[in-house]
């Protein structure tokens, strides 16, 4: 997926400090089911986005740790109409994702 992050600086750009952002994003989620570690089985391909947030601390100039919750979740389209207004909706795919990294600037 794309994403934009939005964040707003609090203390600085420079040193230690904390940056609160939002963050959102379009693409594709492709999941999928195996039932045996070699097993493939079925795989889709949809339109997605997420939204979420998190904050950003620094230690220093250049490091720190970021903390990130989005919420995903699929579209799907019904292209089969005979007018080609395809139908957009929710799918039934949705869950939270929560990570954390390290941040270098």
């Amino acid at each position: 997926m794309g994403n934009l992050i939005v964040g707003i600086p609090v203390g600085g750009t420079r040193g230690a400090g904390l940056r609160p952002y939002v963050a959102g994003g379009v693409g594709l989620i492709r999941t999928g089911f195996a039932r045996r570690l070699d097993d493939d089985g079925p795989t889709t391909n949809d339109v997605g986005f997420n939204l979420g947030g998190g904050v950003m601390g620094f230690f220093s100039d250049h490091f720190g740790l970021r903390g990130d919750l989005r919420y995903l979740r699929n579209i799907r389209s019904d292209f089969t109409d005979a007018d080609f207004n395809p139908d957009f909706d929710l799918g039934d795919l949705d869950f939270w994702r929560a990570t954390v990294g390290i941040v270098i600037r």
